[in-house]
């Protein structure tokens, strides 16, 4: 009888520990680097209003703005946000976003 118990312990802890293995990759992030073109930036405050907004939002791990050219570069969890959120963010601002180059893969673990 105690061997029936260690071993169905053993099986539970054993099924448990695969279910966490599962539940960790499917909340893994998937950061992306995107860098987005941007109309409408003339100044420094400008490039701070679209970061201070864009980094307001969840998934959003940094962004960095440059009025003269034109560009902001954002690394984003993918899995936690839609790049339709932060174009939407920038259009709220007065900025227009005209386009969108995937820079790099980070991680996706």
């Amino acid at each position: 009888m105690k061997v029936l118990s260690i071993i169905l312990l053993t099986l539970t802890i054993l099924i448990g520990c695969n279910n966490k293995e599962k539940d960790q990759k499917a909340n893994a992030p998937d950061i992306q680097v995107v860098e987005m073109s941007i109309d409408g930036m003339t100044c420094n405050g400008c490039e701070k209003t679209i970061e201070a907004n864009v980094m307001k939002l969840d998934g959003v791990k940094s962004i960095k703005a440059n009025h003269e050219t034109g560009k902001a570069s954002m690394e984003y969890d993918a899995a936690s946000i839609e790049l339709e959120k932060v174009k939407t963010v920038i259009t709220e601002k007065g900025y227009k976003v005209t386009g969108i180059n995937s820079k790099e893969k980070v991680s996706n673990e």
